[in-house]
């Protein structure tokens, strides 16, 4: 890590951002005792609309389709699960290493058709650093301030940062940003950016096959 990096990480140590929000989430096999039950489903349905937790239509789709409307997972809708914030930070994949020297998932396998979520709850300053040093091996996901399960499905429902009410976090790609919950920066960054609004991800394992050679 150069002197640069470091000195931005622990920057951003000792000014800690924590966000408010809700995870909902349908766990994998192994993983139904992380978090708690919801009553409702809050996935795509076929007609492009959102149903809420408490089974309301939402609007945060604005009249258009959720994307894609591939297999239903009419049946886990039965098992949605949520988790409340605050948190410093929700991360999901399905590799093991979110870049050389940061193993983000350990369990991650690419074709097991799960999204592995690692999620830093609200925690001391100073644990994250602690949290930071432990991943390049996988061994922060044993610590009490880290939720870490698979899912079929999952819903993010950013919030606002704590201690304020016009500040959000950010959503990002590999990297990529696709939405800032305080507008985009003059950073030279695109003014169009997506909504920060809640994200929603299904896993559909085996719709396609790749030939390679060997």
């Amino acid at each position: 890590m150069c002197k640069t990096t470091s000195f931005q990480f622990l920057v951003r140590v000792l000014n800690l951002r924590r966000y408010n929000g809700r995870v909902l989430f349908v766990p994998a096999p192994g993983y139904e005792e992380v978090g708690d039950p919801v009553e409702a489903s809050t996935s795509c349905q076929p007609n492009g609309a959102t149903t809420s937790v408490d089974g309301d239509k939402a609007n945060d789709t604005n009249g258009e389709t959720c994307g894609y409307q591939g297999p239903s997972i009419q049946e886990a809708d039965l098992q949605w699960r949520s988790l409340n914030g605050p948190f410093v930070s929700v991360w999901l994949g399905n590799v093991p290493f979110a870049s050389e020297d940061a193993m983000a998932a350990p369990k991650a396998e690419f074709s097991d058709g799960y999204l592995d979520a690692a999620i830093i709850k609200d925690c001391p300053r100073w644990d994250v650093l602690g949290l930071m040093f432990q991943m390049k091996d996988g061994a922060y996901i044993e610590s009490p301030y880290v939720e870490y399960f698979k899912v079929k499905a999952i819903r993010i429902e950013p919030g606002m940062r704590v201690g304020s009410s016009n500040k959000g976090g950010i959503i990002d790609s590999d990297g990529e940003v696709l939405a800032r919950g305080d507008g985009p920066s003059s950073g030279g960054e695109p003014e169009h950016l997506m909504e920060y609004a809640p994200v929603q991800l299904t896993v559909d394992r085996g719709l396609a096959t790749i030939f390679s050679p060997r």
